[in-house]
């Protein structure tokens, strides 16, 4: 009867615990999700010399789930090159708030553009995401020409 009243506290303990690291993890995959999907359009655009669009949108009505999606798109001036889907990333539904910007702005982006040298053809090369992830706020820094990942987590009250 202590043997099984050791391990029921045991237990106790050790699921929150076990819950909280998977949780964790899974905001981390989410933003890794993100800061690969960024440098992969630039290196796509590169690549395949083309006008790459990073498009991120939520799923449906509500907060999260997200998409990210890459396009090929027309580069100025090209009206022959129709737009093609090159891939689509569902992002965990756990993840409750997305926004792209600017480095240093606050104005939120739904469209990153890459132009066929890889280079954003906004003008800025950083991008700063800030994501949500069960109550844990994670902001952080994506330079696309390295793939640089820089992230500030900071737990939410």
């Amino acid at each position: 009867m202590i043997v099984v009243s050791m391990a029921g506290i045991m237990a106790a303990v050790a699921v929150p615990n076990l819950v909280s690291t998977v949780r964790r993890a899974d905001g981390e995959r989410a933003t890794l999700q993100v800061a690969t999907g960024i440098t992969a359009a630039r290196d796509i655009a590169k690549t395949r010399s083309a006008c790459v669009d990073l498009i991120q949108e939520p799923c449906g009505p509500g907060p999260g789930p997200f998409l990210l999606r890459t396009v090929i798109v027309p580069c100025q001036g090209d009206s022959t090159t129709p737009p093609t889907l090159v891939s689509e990333t569902r992002l965990p539904a756990g993840l409750t708030t997305l926004a792209m910007r600017r480095a240093g702005t606050s104005s939120p982006i739904d469209v990153l553009h890459f132009d066929q040298e890889g280079a954003l053809t906004s003008p800025f090369s950083t991008v700063q995401v800030d994501s949500t992830f069960d109550d844990v706020i994670r902001t952080f820094t994506v330079f696309p020409v390295s793939g640089l990942v820089m992230e500030r987590v900071k737990e939410s009250a």
